[in-house]
């Protein structure tokens, strides 16, 4: 059956004979247990911060910085000053585009972003946002969903299935099941995409395959 959120070419994939046999198949591969929680602990010091009366306009700043100095930090002298070097260097795509940014072709109505947990732990949403709304007459929606449920390899796991699934039934699974004639789901995460289309039956693309077809 077609995905209902398919308005471009090479969404279709076979699906396997069911989703835990997938899930199951997936954490005994050595990619699937490379690192199931790093992102949510980096995301709860946003709550910690917020707690404590920090303003979220400096909470952001230290977000956006943190790329740039909590990695250099941990090293001296020469490597140190290469370090900083590169991380100033290192941006998002979004942000890379922005800087000299195409015209794109008219596409879809509504587009659903669902940020990456790195991009929201780090403050860096906002260019993907700008990005997609340079798409001619489309309305970019944040959905402001949190975590996918999905965690990285977390939710490839038998015992996390059930929380894996309530965790993406708050908002992100309810908001793909509502999508309209002329809405596209976007999200930068692998593990989100595949917990969309395991779920919802939602084909969600990466925004810059979104972005490519349009150019």
């Amino acid at each position: 059956m077609a995905k209902r959120n398919a308005p471009l070419s090479g969404l279709h994939r076979s699906r396997p004979r069911s989703l835990r046999w997938r899930r199951r198949k997936a954490l005994a591969s050595s990619e699937a247990a490379s690192f199931p929680l790093v992102l949510c602990v980096i995301w709860r010091w946003h709550a910690v911060l917020t707690i404590a009366g920090w303003s979220l306009s400096t909470i952001r700043f230290l977000q956006a910085r943190s790329r740039i100095s909590i990695v250099p930090s941990l090293l001296r002298g020469e490597q140190r000053r290469q370090a900083e070097t590169i991380a100033r260097q290192s941006v998002l795509f979004e942000e890379l585009a922005l800087a000299s940014p195409p015209p794109f072709s008219a596409g879809p109505k509504r587009v659903l972003l669902h940020g990456h947990c790195h991009q929201k732990s780090m403050g860096l949403l906002a260019p993907a946002q700008a990005l997609l709304a340079r798409i001619p007459k489309a309305q970019v929606v944040e959905l402001d969903a949190g975590c996918c449920g999905m965690a990285g390899s977390f939710g490839y796991a038998e015992e996390h299935f059930e929380v894996s699934k309530k965790i993406a039934g708050r908002k992100l699974l309810p908001a793909a099941q509502g999508m309209q004639a002329g809405d596209v789901l976007v999200a930068a995460g692998t593990s989100c995409r595949h917990q969309v289309e395991d779920l919802a039956d939602v084909a969600a693309i990466h925004p810059a395959v979104l972005l490519e077809r349009l150019l």
